[in-house]
């Protein structure tokens, strides 16, 4: 039962006046619910996501925004967080067999459903409305091999301006490679469906620049690699439980091989020399295809003094790479130190100083 009193002035009202109700009652506890307060620190415009996939950059895109996007407000009173000038690279994402995980947002009918809006000249259904086919096919504007979808007269006139706003094509080593500059990116929802339709689009033109090339008794063309430049990558508020829980269900699966991605800045050779740590920065071979080329060499006394080196040469592509050559650095001093061999990607062997009695000291025999 309920039990209340009428007051006319709270500050004057006497709280002990009112009857506690009649009967009993059963103790309600509410939780609190704990917040996660973390707030990672790293680089608000300018990071770099490199997967085979689709489905395989698009998981690091959620995290990457997640862990470091600035929340703000949005012109459609929701939060957001946000990145910008976020590059995500997809490398190998066949065009002829997507690959569409069960996590991603859209199906593969929504796909073959979307895909032709960019492929074909299919006109919006009112004038609000643009496809990007129709605006590559009916809408020029020329500038040689950039296609621009942004018109300058109608798009800050009559409205619904494109997000993806210039497409860029460039052959290198027979490759077909394409960038395509997103002004204003939904990552969940928006960016898979951008990447197959563009990756699709990305084929079509390699197919008749190919055929060109064939015809004038040039070398067959590839696909290369398809780059998204994302101005204003973010995720709003409605989707950021949605991808924790897709992060913490398929990440590790479908991430963990990108964190050990070839380094495509080169390898290192460590050995020891005449007392010293010496590191042979290698490359592919640009001639042969095969075997290694020796772009620098580095040597020191102590890890530190050879790290110190190769960063101010900017030549480590990833932080797996980087966190592997600092143990290897670290294991070929200490070797200098006890005087043991030092082989790269080796155990040191301490098997020969069992009988120093310094040795003996420190390990408690």
């Amino acid at each position: 039962s309920l039990s209340w009193a009428r007051a006319g002035n709270l500050q004057n009202f006497s709280f002990s006046s009112v009857k506690p109700p009649a009967g009993t009652r059963e103790k309600a506890v509410y939780l609190k619910q704990e917040e996660d307060v973390r707030r990672f620190q790293g680089e608000y415009a300018g990071h770099i996501i490199r997967s085979e996939s689709v489905a395989g950059a698009w998981l690091q895109i959620l995290h990457t925004i997640l862990h470091f996007g600035k929340q703000s407000g949005t012109h459609y009173d929701d939060e957001q967080k946000e990145i910008m000038d976020l590059v995500a690279i997809v490398t190998a994402e066949d065009p002829y067999n997507f690959q569409i995980p069960e996590f991603l947002p859209q199906d593969s009918q929504h796909l073959k459903e979307y895909i032709p809006r960019v492929l074909g000249d299919i006109k919006g259904t009112n004038k609000n409305e643009y496809t990007y086919g129709s605006r590559m096919r009916s809408w020029p504007i020329s500038r040689a091999v950039v296609i621009s979808l942004w018109d300058p007269v109608r798009d800050l006139t009559i409205g619904g301006s494109p997000c993806v706003n210039h497409i860029w094509f460039r052959i290198v080593d027979n490759k077909l490679h394409m960038t395509v500059t997103i002004r204003s990116n939904d990552m969940f929802e928006g960016w898979p469906e951008n990447a197959f339709s563009w990756r699709s689009f990305q084929e079509e033109v390699r197919k008749k620049v190919a055929g060109s090339l064939a015809a004038a008794g040039n070398s067959p063309l590839a696909l290369g690699d398809l780059i998204t430049v994302s101005q204003s990558a973010h995720l709003y508020d409605d989707c950021w439980e949605r991808s924790e829980k897709i992060l913490e269900k398929y990440y590790g699966k479908y991430v963990k091989q990108a964190q050990f991605q070839y380094d495509q800045r080169g390898n290192f050779v460590i050995s020891i020399e005449d007392d010293e740590i010496l590191v042979e920065h290698t490359g592919h071979s640009e001639e042969t295809g095969k075997g290694q080329d020796v772009l620098g060499v580095y040597k020191g006394k102590t890890a530190e003094e050879v790290r110190d080196k190769i960063i101010r040469e900017n030549i480590i592509g990833n932080a797996a790479h980087g966190v592997y050559l600092g143990k290897e650095l670290q294991k070929a001093e200490l070797a200098i130190k006890l005087g043991i061999h030092y082989n790269q990607d080796e155990a040191l062997d301490f098997s020969e100083l069992k009988s120093s009695p310094t040795i003996q000291k420190v390990l408690g025999k």
